[in-house]
């Protein structure tokens, strides 16, 4: 199986505002998918809004004023050695751009709803341009639980060939993770997007060329092979959960579709999530994420009655309707921003207890995710639920995969 990642070297910033806060960023998360429906389908001009000067830069607003102030989120990596790495006969590339984006070659942006938290993610250009006022309007007002996360980021995207997409990710943040790098997780309907520290942009390549990849001139890309998933790993992260008192929840309440617009309809797609945010029908769980000129994906209830209220409708949209995914809700509120390793150390336990079961070798078992700062959130397949729930209540003996 083949992989290729491709690293866009355009800085980005994270923004955190509690779902019952979103109202005061409204206007600036419509002027954001204003200006990215403008770039169209096509190359476009990304003009939309002159170089404003910047009174006070969004990254030097303190608004916390704990601990936590200013500590970059992380809700997949986690930091340690991992002891063993089992071999593998996947393949998988790095493509490497060389030289910094300006904002209008960067066409990635992320905007996702949970019930608790609204978390916004695009170029820290726009972010400084647009989000810098409500920012400081909640520095004003004492809302200390609106965070701007300092750390800048730059994004991974990957692209899997195969049907082993969720080992594949596991396997490529591992040796970041072990580094002490990190990460925010992202699945979009067309690949899956890792974001990394900007500041460790180098060492990220160094690590994946030095301890993981091999160089090919031929394809200007970086090979991997025999890259394993970690025991270790996976039991320090949940022993951390469980001394924490914080435990998974699935919520089979909640089914969802992760898509992605059709051909031709990026621009339609991002002025619907616009009208859907500006009248405030924005349901519990809901993302846009756009990763290319031509490729935006999407996180919509599975009810086409609902769907069809949101302006959606097969006719607009790519992927099964029956592909139904379930949320798995880790809350991170009570703990550090910078707990580490929470939704990396439980996609590995949900993997490795999937494959001790007898029958999950007949078809391919995959995961979505989407990192919150406040929350790690896994998205599994319906008809996965059942045994899913026996891996997480360790219900799962070593035996079983004998069986």
């Amino acid at each position: 199986m083949n992989s290729q990642a491709q690293l866009n070297p355009t800085k980005l910033s994270i923004l955190s505002v509690p779902r019952s806060r979103y109202w005061i960023f409204v206007s600036s998360i419509l002027s954001l998918l204003y200006q990215e429906s403008a770039k169209g389908d096509e190359e476009g001009d990304s003009s939309c809004e002159s170089e404003e000067d910047s009174e006070i830069p969004i990254g030097q607003l303190s608004l916390a004023n704990n601990s936590r102030e200013g500590t970059p989120v992380d809700n997949l990596s986690r930091q340690g050695k991992s002891s063993n790495d089992s071999g593998s006969d996947s393949e998988s590339s790095v493509e490497i751009q060389d030289g910094d984006y300006d904002d209008k070659d960067n066409y990635f942006f992320h905007i996702a709803f949970t019930p608790e938290e609204c978390t916004i993610i695009c170029s820290k250009l726009k972010a400084d341009r647009l989000f810098r006022k409500p920012l400081q309007l909640c520095q004003q007002l004492g809302y200390n639980d609106v965070q701007l996360i300092h750390e800048t980021y730059i994004n991974l995207q990957v692209d899997s060939d195969g049907s082993d997409r969720s080992s594949q990710i596991i396997k490529l943040t591992q040796p970041l993770s072990e580094n002490g790098i990190s990460l925010f997780f992202i699945s979009s309907h067309f690949g899956d997007i890792v974001l990394i520290p900007h500041r460790y942009k180098e060492k990220v390549l160094d690590i994946l060329s030095e301890k993981r990849y091999q160089f090919s001139d031929s394809s200007n890309s970086f090979i991997i092979s025999n890259v394993g998933t970690s025991h270790v790993e996976e039991s320090a992260s949940l022993e951390w959960l469980r001394e924490n008192h914080t435990r998974p929840l699935i919520n089979t309440s909640i089914k969802l579709l992760l898509t992605g617009s059709r051909s031709g309809e990026v621009t339609n797609t991002i002025v619907k999530s616009a009208t859907i945010i500006a009248t405030d029908k924005v349901p519990p769980y809901f993302s846009i994420t756009r990763t290319s000129i031509n490729e935006v994906s999407l996180i919509l209830p599975k009810s086409s009655k609902k769907r069809a209220a949101l302006g959606f409708s097969s006719r607009d949209t790519i992927g099964s309707e029956q592909d139904v995914i379930i949320p798995i809700i880790v809350d991170l509120s009570s703990l550090p921003f910078d707990s580490p390793g929470i939704v990396a150390g439980l996609a590995s336990k949900i993997m490795l207890g999937v494959e001790k079961l007898p029958h999950a070798v007949s078809y391919p078992f995959e995961m979505n995710y989407l990192s919150m700062a406040r929350a790690g959130i896994i998205m599994i397949p319906q008809e996965n639920v059942m045994f899913v729930s026996r891996v997480l209540n360790d219900e799962i003996d070593d035996d079983e995969e004998d069986i």
